[in-house]
């Protein structure tokens, strides 16, 4: 018994469809951001970045190897003020990425502002990994 074959209509039809779902999976990869739209005051950490550092907590895999540095994270913050996406701008190790992004998340935020009304928003976030000497 011999197996099915693709005819060419079909074989053009599935790269087609490969072609349009290939940079899909790009984008989950990189940890896509949706867009954000322009605003006049950006979203801003109640406490300040001081709020941010404090809750972050130093993963003891980079303390015991010294690792220090900054992590930047582009954060989507939403009308109501809270971080509904993220994405890793520069990395400094695997476990301080992933303290530095729930560092902002459980951070409060107050919205950007369009025109005096709350938008969602992107913006980049350095987080800094220094060790007290």
């Amino acid at each position: 018994m011999r197996g099915k074959s693709f005819t060419g209509s079909t074989a053009l039809l599935l790269v087609i469809l490969l072609a349009a779902t290939l940079p899909m999976l790009q984008c989950s990869k990189r940890g896509f951001l949706p867009e954000s739209v322009s605003w006049d005051q950006p979203p801003e950490p109640i406490g300040g970045f001081a709020a941010i550092q404090k809750n972050l907590k130093y993963p003891e895999k980079a303390f015991e190897n010294k690792t220090e540095g900054t992590v930047i994270v582009k954060a989507l913050i939403d009308k109501r003020g809270k971080v509904k996406a993220t994405r890793i701008v520069k990395s400094l190790s695997p476990e301080c990425d992933k303290a530095a992004v729930k560092a902002l998340k459980k951070s409060r935020w107050r919205p950007a502002l369009k025109n005096g009304k709350p938008v969602t928003a992107s913006v980049s976030i350095p987080i800094v990994f220094k060790l007290k000497k």
